[in-house]
């Protein structure tokens, strides 16, 4: 009887092994070095942003940690350096619902920093309460858009003078489940905390496929990541009774379920540091691989209006004229559509 129930245990046993290495994925080799390269790193102090502060600290690259508790980043920032043995690391004062925050830490680090080679835009908000930022946005679309936006304008200088430089935006698969809303783009009409979510996520898209419409032949790639569904502490907080036995709960899952953080991280390090990526631009990457884009990304004419309406939102205008395109930059982007083109992403 005992040998009976064993049996089925043990392929119980197995076939979860083998799940949960699926659902981790692969990982970015070492192999792929960030020696003397300086990289910026939203939300650096928790999840797959602290993982991949770790990836990168240990490839050799300087780590700029931008945290909203400097706090918190300092005492990850020492696990790093002991971890990775690379003093390298520093944290800096960045709360993307701030846009007086996001001048401030760009205008601090074109003062102390010479280049910028791979900015990766990894902070996110998810499933919050109806919460405004400084400015008077939706909290998932200020942040997780217009905050990265601003940054990332604020930064085009240094990663022109770094060529060839990246930006890396995480975004979410789950943005292909939901279609741009442009009449309510703050969720001021009617708000739903997971689909304000996915709409911030395919702003990510809509932002990520300009951007790289509009530098191309720069030398600068610009592509978006899905991390995978992983376990993370974001949206966590008080509440009511039920609210906290729900998260309780959802815990237990995630951990029996979800990857960890530092898998979800290893697509963020494949997008900043794969070779063949280099010039790479305008892709949606999941699991090491090219993965097809929402629609409304591939909408020039939406894409354009999101841009112009970002701009109005923010304050600034994108640099024009600052930079020649390079024929080789060009011809990499031409390489780049018809690879995206044989994967079926356009």
């Amino acid at each position: 009887m005992e040998a009976l129930l064993l049996k089925p245990f043990i392929l119980f046993v197995l076939a979860y092994l083998y799940f949960r290495k699926w659902m981790n994925g692969g990982s970015l080799s070492k192999v792929n070095r960030a020696d003397g390269k300086t990289v910026i790193i939203t939300g650096a102090s928790n999840d797959i942003g602290k993982e991949t502060a770790i990836g990168m600290a240990e490839r050799g690259a300087k780590v700029i940690m931008a945290c909203r508790d400097v706090a918190e980043g300092e005492i990850v920032r020492s696990m790093i350096i002991k971890k990775t043995k690379n003093t390298n690391v520093r944290v800096m004062h960045l709360d993307l619902a701030s846009f007086q925050s996001i001048r401030k830490f760009a205008k601090t680090f074109l003062k102390e920093e010479e280049r910028l080679d791979i900015l990766i835009n990894n902070e996110s908000v998810m499933g919050i309460g109806r919460t405004l930022t400084e400015d008077g946005l939706e909290m998932h679309m200020g942040v997780n858009h217009f905050g990265h936006f601003l940054l990332t304008v604020l930064l085009i200088g240094p990663l022109q003078k770094s060529t060839p430089s990246r930006i890396i935006t995480v975004s979410h698969w789950g943005n292909l489940w939901v279609r741009f809303n442009k009449n309510d783009v703050n969720s001021e009409k009617s708000y739903n905390r997971f689909n304000a979510f996915l709409q911030s996520k395919l702003a990510n898209e809509l932002f990520t496929v300009e951007l790289a419409e509009r530098l191309a032949g720069s030398g600068i790639s610009i592509n978006s990541v899905h991390p995978g569904f992983f376990r993370s502490d974001t949206g966590s907080g008080s509440g009511s009774l039920v609210t906290v036995m729900w998260r309780i709960i959802r815990d237990i899952l995630s951990a029996i379920f979800l990857r960890t953080a530092k898998s979800g991280a290893q697509n963020t390090l494949f997008a900043a540091l794969d070779f063949n990526l280099e010039y790479t631009s305008g892709a949606f990457l999941s699991n090491f691989r090219f993965s097809t884009t929402n629609p409304d990304a591939n909408n020039p004419e939406l894409r354009s209006w999101f841009w112009d309406y970002s701009e109005k939102v923010t304050g600034i205008e994108f640099p024009k004229n600052t930079w020649i395109p390079d024929e080789y930059n060009l011809n990499a982007c031409k390489k780049r559509e018809a690879i995206l083109n044989q994967h079926g992403v356009y």
